[in-house]
């Protein structure tokens, strides 16, 4: 997750918005006790309280990735931990979102 918080620290969410999800309205205090012990502080946190978001695009394992676009389609699917500062990761966002993420000096 640091990665991630560093990458759309990198990015405008304009340009990418970056939206973990916690399963449950119980998971927002863990979350939120995980950001500040992890100093996340470019990413927001929403809850699918329902399941609905798990249901419809069939979310099991945990962590799972879903590249939506503009219109809201689904453009692509990472399941389990990902460097989200490697080469391919930003290769990938960029093939799939047409988002152009230069690699850090």
């Amino acid at each position: 997750m640091p990665s991630l918080d560093r990458l759309q620290g990198r990015v405008s969410s304009e340009r990418l918005l970056i939206l973990p999800l916690v399963r449950d309205g119980k998971g927002l205090s863990e979350a939120e006790r995980f950001y500040r012990t992890h100093e996340i502080s470019n990413l927001p946190v929403a809850a699918d309280r329902f399941g609905k978001i798990s249901h419809d695009h069939r979310i099991g394992a945990l962590p799972q990735t879903l590249f939506v676009d503009r219109q809201g389609l689904v453009k692509g699917v990472l399941i389990g931990g990902v460097d989200w500062e490697s080469e391919p990761v930003l290769e990938l966002l960029n093939d799939c979102l047409n988002v152009k993420i230069d690699q850090e000096a």
